[in-house]
């Protein structure tokens, strides 16, 4: 397996122990926290939302690096697919004149 691999299952190990361990402490009470809008709710609430931004903050261009890859290494294989279709299209319309160049809305397929 690879380093990023690892670090991965090493990640997921951590969130699942994490859980285990602080099961209690995740309770209704955690997050969000009650609707009692009190001074030291106020402040929890505000530290809470500024951590969950700065995982959010931290998060993302990895996250959506993978994400471009993996829509990335997909959409190549059907641009080849759709590139090879083109040219299988114009090559039997040089080919075979009997064949109308329009599709039924009139657009020209020779180009």
């Amino acid at each position: 397996m690879t380093a990023k691999r690892w670090a991965g299952l090493v990640a997921l190990v951590l969130v699942i122990v994490s859980v285990v361990l602080w099961h209690g402490r995740f309770s209704a009470d955690f997050y969000p926290l009650d609707s009692s809008r009190v001074g030291p709710n106020l402040v929890a609430s505000v530290v809470q939302w500024a951590i969950i931004a700065l995982v959010v903050y931290l998060a993302y261009p990895p996250v959506r690096k993978a994400i471009d890859r993996a829509v990335k290494k997909h959409t190549d294989e059907l641009h080849e697919k759709l590139d090879k279709n083109a040219k299988l299209l114009r090559h039997v319309i040089e080919h075979h004149p009997e064949i109308p160049n329009k599709d039924r809305d009139g657009v020209d397929l020779t180009k």
